[in-house]
């Protein structure tokens, strides 16, 4: 998570006496689009806890992880839902490689 972390944040450059120097100005949000019920399962909570986790220094705090069904949507922090946005019926899902160990 680092990794992706530090690929797509704002840096937050420190100051001279090592505080971070500028504000968080951004939110790391991870969509999942599954098959099967809307609910957060434990991979959900899995991502929810590595972004928190990642000690990635950005201006970036971690988000909230989106789960999107053909049955609608929820929040995994809040629990909020929805019946749109959806998949659609056919919509094709490609699994995510694993991106391998952290260096």
């Amino acid at each position: 998570m680092r990794r992706i972390a530090t690929s797509i944040g704002p840096e937050r450059p420190r100051t001279l006496d090592g505080r971070a120097g500028s504000p968080i100005a951004g939110t790391f949000v991870t969509v999942v689009c599954r098959e099967g019920r809307v609910v957060s399962t434990d991979v959900e909570w899995q991502f929810l806890s590595a972004w928190r986790y990642s000690n990635h220094f950005m201006a970036a705090f971690d988000g909230d992880v989106y789960v999107v069904t053909p049955h609608g949507w929820t929040s995994t922090l809040t629990g909020e839902s929805g019946y749109e946005p959806a998949l659609g019926s056919g919509t094709p899902l490609t699994p995510v490689p694993d991106p391998g160990p952290e260096v």
